[in-house]
């Protein structure tokens, strides 16, 4: 029976025995496909003590899933992106440009770690949203590991805030479509733990668009029984400078976090500075957050959101809101802010929310998947 294959495996039944002299024994073969896959080759089937083999020939075209065959994956060019656990390439799967999460040194990945890389998959399977990147699929053999999205060729969140000036409108349309994603989330059992414009995507950057940005990498998220319940789960979680005081104090927790974390990015969406940018020593982030400091809110900038922000990162996560309710009032405030917006650009074709810092592009590449 062949052996070392990763695309199917092949048992016999009766796997073993002992025929007599003229007898015959029928043997039924069982073919399992592992991924989706096309096959056309010949079986070889040999006997103990018998001379020559039997050929079954075999040509199997697997249906689509996403357990996808890694030798139709073709990954090329430098990494997206680098983290801890590992990297991000452009790649092409049949035809479909995607993005590539490489975890490294595969054969060293210790029990946790691939239950964490299961995990992520896992949690692409259910979570299909306009919000959230499309997964494309897997590949879950041995050495080969890998998870496919679609590529956003626009790059992160992160990028286009620090590299080019973004209206307000927009501002607000991709910190609503945040907010989104993440009540999406809460309503489904899972904490992201690890929001930041790194792991944002830009799908558009037209603020009339349906959608703007995307949620991408779940390399830190988790599924819970109630999103609302504070439970201690494992601390120091996601990213320092956008992790709530819970979080840092390793205290128990639950979907209030995100809505910090919110709070942080929709501050560096106003302010195009990175948080807490002005601290000579990192170590010192979790004393001061604690203590209850924040980045600085400026006077000049619309109240309402002002507003939401300071409610988002308050010390007691009680007092925070959820996130369908901050859902709410960022679309009330974008609603308002389009109105504006359009009128003020009537008659011109251009519906862009950004002009680019060389005002050459405002195509920008993709970086920044860290945290892998």
């Amino acid at each position: 029976m062949p052996e070392g294959e990763d695309a199917f495996t092949l048992t016999a039944k009766p796997g073993t025995g002992v025929l007599k002299s003229k007898e015959t024994k029928r043997v039924q073969l069982t073919f399992t496909l592992h991924f989706t896959t096309k096959i056309a080759r010949w079986i070889k089937v040999t006997f103990n003590g018998i001379e020559g083999a039997v050929f079954v020939a075999l040509r199997v075209e697997g249906e689509v899933s996403t357990r996808l065959d890694p030798m139709e994956l073709e990954l090329y060019g430098k990494p997206l992106g680098e983290g801890a656990f590992g990297s991000v390439y452009r790649g092409r799967y049949r035809g479909t440009q995607v993005a590539a999460k490489v975890p490294r040194r595969q054969a060293e990945l210790t029990e946790k770690q691939l239950k964490e890389f299961h995990d992520e998959i896992e949690l692409f399977e259910k979570l299909r949203n306009p919000y959230i990147v499309n997964f494309v699929g897997a590949s879950h053999v041995t050495g080969k590991l890998c998870i496919c999205t679609e590529l956003l060729e626009r790059g992160t969140v992160f990028d286009l805030i620090h590299k080019a000036k973004v209206s307000l409108v927009l501002k607000v349309k991709m910190a609503h479509d945040t907010s989104c994603a993440l009540a999406f989330l809460h309503k489904n059992g899972v904490l992201y733990r690890d929001l930041k414009p790194d792991n944002l995507m830009v799908f558009s950057v037209s603020h009339s668009a349906s959608v703007t940005c995307k949620l991408s990498d779940f390399g830190t998220a988790i599924t819970v029984e109630d999103p609302t319940v504070p439970k201690r789960h494992t601390g120091s979680i996601g990213t320092p400078v956008y992790m709530a005081p819970e979080v840092m104090a390793d205290m128990p927790y639950n979907s209030k976090i995100d809505v910090y974390s919110l709070a942080i990015f929709l501050w560096e969406l106003m302010s195009e500075k990175q948080p807490f940018a002005e601290l000579k020593r990192i170590w010192d982030l979790p004393r001061l957050v604690l203590d209850g400091m924040r980045p600085q809110l400026r006077e000049d900038w619309d109240e309402r959101i002002t507003k939401i922000i300071s409610d988002c990162w308050l010390q007691s996560a009680e007092r925070r809101p959820d996130m369908e309710e901050v859902q709410a009032r960022l679309l009330k405030i974008y609603e308002k802010l389009k109105k504006t917006y359009e009128k003020d650009r009537k008659g011109r074709k251009d519906d862009s929310g950004v002009v680019p810092a060389d005002r050459k592009s405002t195509r920008l590449n993709s970086s920044h998947w860290n945290n892998l």
